[in-house]
């Protein structure tokens, strides 16, 4: 991209979330090299977005640097909004112990296997029971509404359910009747929000509708 630009904002590591690993996520571009090379910015992230869903963490990086580059203005909204943010950590790692202050926020990457992950909340706030931390949980639509609603029960009747912010997107993008059941059966106890479904207007109006009380807007992805 040229060694006369640099832009800089957070870096999430992404192997953890699930099976992908650095060596898979080399292997996965490689295969796709032919395509890649000589093509200009704009081809590249067009080619990259429509590549399997499958492979969701290996492109979301690579995305994510790409529209940084073609759009650096949204940089300082990126930094304000994950500015509260102190710490961003997938489920598999939560058996180990974080020194954490009293300003910490915490976001849980979801695995997307609930057991595994009810597993490390529990284990989580065993470890940080005397501190108040709030904490975030995004789940990258990695779940269906039952898994939604074993995670959801187990965290409205544990005793950590008053640290959980909200859970973000549990459900596929076009799961509206799921987001509605769950809005209807946990808002009071466990909210909600929406962010890879907010891509419109007419989202914004189904988030009011359904009475979604948190929404992420993607400064990207969104259109008026």
């Amino acid at each position: 991209m040229g060694s006369e630009m640099c832009i800089r904002d957070r870096v999430v590591p992404l192997t953890g979330y699930n099976q992908e690993s650095k060596d898979t996520i080399r292997e996965f571009y490689t295969r796709y090299l032919d395509r890649l090379i000589g093509r200009n910015v704009v081809e590249v992230r067009n080619f990259v977005a429509s590549l399997p869903k499958k492979d969701a963490f290996a492109k979301s990086a690579i995305l994510t640097a790409l529209d940084l580059y073609l759009k650096p203005k949204i940089i300082p909204f990126l930094e304000t909004a994950n500015s509260d943010i102190s710490f961003v950590v997938p489920t598999d790692v939560l058996n180990e112990s974080f020194d954490f202050d009293n300003d910490t926020s915490v976001k849980i990457k979801l695995s997307g296997n609930v057991n595994q992950d009810i597993t490390g909340l529990d284990r989580f706030f065993a470890q940080h029971k005397s501190q108040k931390i709030p904490v975030r949980l995004d789940a990258n639509q990695a779940y269906s509404l039952d898994q939604s609603y074993a995670l959801f029960e187990h965290i409205k009747n544990s005793i950590y359910c008053k640290n959980i912010a909200y859970v973000e997107q549990p459900l596929d993008v076009n799961n509206w009747t799921g987001v509605s059941e769950l809005v209807k059966n946990y808002d009071q106890a466990v909210p909600l929000m929406l962010d890879e479904a907010i891509a419109t207007n007419d989202d914004i109006r189904k988030c009011s509708d359904l009475g979604v009380p948190y929404e992420h807007l993607n400064p990207v992805s969104y259109t008026h």
